[in-house]
């Protein structure tokens, strides 16, 4: 559960913050971090709406669901971007799309 640690020290969280964000007891979040017992769905269901991130994501990095989606040529941030896309309406979806093409066209731009 290193993703975990790492996300927890990036948000200057505790175990015990993370716990009451994802309505989780905190002796269930200590047990997982140190890696007593495997994070099942509910406990990652918990930590995915505390961390306010898709539970897919979570789900993969706790190793529950394969790590990539078939086109996405291993690169876990496609496969972040499509999680996180699953969520949005077709305007926000589209919106995100309007935002990618402009970092494309600025960086295939010519000389």
């Amino acid at each position: 559960m290193d993703w975990l640690k790492s996300e927890l020290k990036k948000r200057g969280w505790s175990s015990r913050e993370l716990a009451g964000r994802a309505g989780l007891s905190s002796g269930s979040i200590a047990h997982v971090l140190r890696g007593e017992r495997g994070a099942g769905f509910d406990v990652c269901s918990g930590i995915a709406r505390a961390l306010e991130l898709p539970p897919e994501e979570i789900y993969r990095l706790a190793g529950l669901l394969p790590r990539l989606e078939a086109g996405t040529e291993a690169d876990p941030t496609i496969q972040a971007v499509l999680d996180r896309l699953k969520y949005l309406t077709p305007e926000e979806r589209q919106e995100a799309l309007n935002l990618v093409d402009v970092v494309y066209r600025r960086k295939h731009k010519g000389p």
